[in-house]
């Protein structure tokens, strides 16, 4: 009797050796695109739902890589398209992560789950639109792929696609009913953060789209007094056009002029003075009073602007 169990147990713990060993080997082979490998370890049965350590199946990894022969290979073996890594991540988001898009388009016929999301909160159209996958965002929203679904801090694609100068995909967002104007947690909005990056193509098309522009954030940064402050005159000059609140103060009382005039961009002053500004508007800084542009001109050694605002009515 206890050499028959003994004989079980060194079965079973065989068996489990030799189903870890090939479930290694093929995350091995799927990792480096082995396409043959693969298929022959699919034929002698490895699990095609091993996970490695941090819980990737092969087909993830494969989806992650890009190698598209083994993608298929995996879903034709019936490789689960939706299991997700520990962090979350599904074979799609990380073929959309990494602008793979045939390999988007054929998880996407096997029914793979689109708005998915990571643990961050992050989507495939998140993601895609981050990098500026055009084609993979393509394929995501004419499968539906809510074009709207913030991550875990409220940031949407369009936010995301605005913030690293993607005019293509954010043309492609808008045109899918991307809500211009929806604001992250902390109040910043696409354009709000295209303006602070100087992206003036993406500002040409958010203004197109209606975008608010006075809408500030939660500390009363408006997008106006971004680009003055970073020194965008291309940016300062479209805001102007679109009537945005040359007046219009942060929550600590600076405004577009006061920055400008701090940081010495004396082409955004002078853009600034054509409109009806308060040359004369001032913070309080404790230990110094009220200061005003001049005022801030004067300590940063700015001695044009000083000319300049003075010879617009800046009090001395």
């Amino acid at each position: 009797m206890k050499s028959s169990i003994q004989a079980r147990i060194l079965f079973t713990v065989l068996c489990c050796t030799t189903s870890i060993a090939s479930a290694t080997k093929l995350t091995e082979a799927v990792s480096s695109g082995e396409l043959q490998q693969v298929q022959l370890l699919i034929n002698k049965g490895a699990d095609i739902n091993q996970a490695a350590e941090n819980h990737a199946t092969p087909l993830l990894i494969a989806a992650q890589k890009g190698h598209l022969e083994v993608v298929k290979l995996l879903l034709a073996a019936k490789a689960g398209v939706n299991i997700a890594r520990s962090d979350g991540s599904t074979p799609l988001l990380m073929a959309s992560e990494n602008g793979h898009h045939e390999v988007v388009k054929l998880l996407l016929a096997a029914k793979a789950d689109i708005d998915a999301v990571r643990k961050d909160g992050d989507t495939p159209l998140f993601k895609a639109s981050q990098k500026g996958h055009l084609e993979v965002v393509k394929l995501l929203l004419a499968d539906k792929a809510d074009v709207n679904k913030a991550e875990v801090n409220g940031v949407t694609p369009l936010l995301m696609a605005a913030q690293n100068g993607h005019p293509a995909v954010v043309k492609l967002l808008l045109a899918a009913k991307a809500d211009v104007n929806q604001a992250a947690k902390n109040g910043i909005t696409p354009l709000l953060m295209a303006s602070q990056k100087g992206h003036s193509d993406v500002v040409v098309l958010l203004l197109a789209a209606k975008a608010d522009v006075n809408q500030a954030a939660k500390n009363g940064i408006a997008p106006l007094l971004m680009a003055s402050q970073k020194g965008h005159s291309d940016v300062v000059e479209l805001l102007l056009a679109a009537k945005a609140d040359v007046n219009q103060a942060a929550k600590n009382g600076v405004t577009p002029l006061y920055l400008a005039s701090q940081k010495g961009h004396i082409k955004i002053v002078e853009l600034l003075l054509a409109t009806k500004v308060d040359v004369n508007a001032f913070i309080h800084v404790s230990g110094e009073g009220h200061i005003t542009a001049r005022g801030i001109a004067i300590l940063m050694g700015h001695n044009k602007i000083v000319e300049l605002l003075e010879k617009h009515g800046a009090k001395k």
